[in-house]
């Protein structure tokens, strides 16, 4: 799993998404990165982030899973984990 850095993730997360990522780490949760890595998919190379770390987390674990479970009624078995981020606010 890669540590991503700060400009990194900044690149990754849309302005409008970094309210709710704040959100995450001031709690001080981890953010994790999920890609489609399904390359017939009509979504390849799609993000998903979620939340890792605390009992608030989507992921309530101190390692988030390395392929992306299923969340509500989504099916997420295409989404693996290409890295994280634990850090400053962005």
């Amino acid at each position: 799993m890669k540590q991503l850095q700060r400009t990194s993730i900044e690149e990754l997360i849309p302005a409008p998404f970094r309210p709710q990522a704040n959100r995450w780490l001031n709690r001080g949760d981890g953010i994790a990165v999920y890609q489609n890595q399904h390359e017939e998919h009509p979504e390849f190379g799609r993000l998903q982030l979620v939340s890792f770390g605390s009992t608030d987390a989507q992921f309530p674990t101190s390692t988030p899973p390395v392929q992306m479970p299923d969340l509500g009624d989504e099916h997420n078995w295409r989404y693996r984990l290409i890295g994280t981020y634990r850090g400053e606010l962005l």
